[in-house]
């Protein structure tokens, strides 16, 4: 089978609905909502355990989620957590995320239609938790096949919602 090429989607992206997003024009508040990060090293005590990374999106806020709309078969979630948990939801379906330590989750073989994932977090609301859990999301890896050879349809597109 042959590979399925892939769309890489920045955490800075519009396309990418964060829910709260925290205040950026202050110093980050990671117990407010998702905060940007625009560096390779920990900032404000967030660790940035994701490789050649220059911006991320990081939360110690119970509940906050984010989601994105695409077109494809496929979609990886690229970022870290540190003592705490997250839920992955496709197109409203609770999923097995297949985390590994540099991916929150890895979903595939769906059909080739439009999909939303959404991830919310699921952190302790202690005092201690709120400075020493993080949910980092770096970026998004889409995948979406090419349109058929024998396609009548020679346009190429892709759907970023």
């Amino acid at each position: 089978m042959a590979n399925v090429p892939s769309l890489v989607v920045d955490d800075t992206s519009p396309i990418i609905q964060y829910f709260p997003f925290s205040d950026t024009l202050g110093p980050p508040d990671f117990t407010a909502g998702w905060n940007p990060l625009f560096n390779q090293t920990s900032l404000g005590g967030a660790p940035l355990q994701v490789e050649n990374s220059t911006s991320v999106h990081v939360t110690s806020l119970n509940n906050a989620s984010f989601s994105l709309q695409w077109q494809g078969t496929g979609i990886q979630l690229v970022g870290s957590v540190t003592d705490a948990s997250y839920s992955i939801l496709v197109d409203g379906t609770l999923r097995d995320a297949n985390a590994t330590p540099t991916l929150l989750a890895s979903i595939q073989n769906l059909d080739d239609a439009s999909h939303v994932i959404s991830l919310t977090t699921i952190i302790s609301n202690t005092t201690s938790n709120q400075t020493e859990s993080f949910v980092v999301f770096d970026q998004a890896i889409i995948s979406a096949p090419p349109v058929s050879a024998n396609s009548t349809d020679r346009s190429v597109q892709i759907c970023l919602f």
